[in-house]
């Protein structure tokens, strides 16, 4: 199945992308793909400091995806 992801801050500076279409296997939730992404791309973030958006609507990470689901990680965000 193939969903959307679209990262954001220091995400989208490690992947050195804004988004991408990724093709996920049956069985996986976000926090799995989050852990497959993280390898990848070298996320230093672990799955319990993100936020996990699918579809505009904060979800549990162990929500499994559907096929064209939109995902957004959401890392943590310092103000000042």
């Amino acid at each position: 199945m193939n969903i959307n992801i679209r990262y954001f801050a220091g995400l989208r500076e490690k992947s050195g992308k804004r988004s991408e279409d990724f093709s996920v296997e049956d069985g996986k939730n976000l926090e799995d793909i989050y852990l497959v992404l993280s390898k990848q791309y070298g996320f230093e973030l672990s799955p319990q400091e993100i936020k996990y958006s699918l579809n505009n609507d904060y979800v549990d990470p162990s929500v499994m995806p559907q096929e064209n689901d939109c995902l957004v990680f959401i890392p943590p965000v310092a103000g000042g």
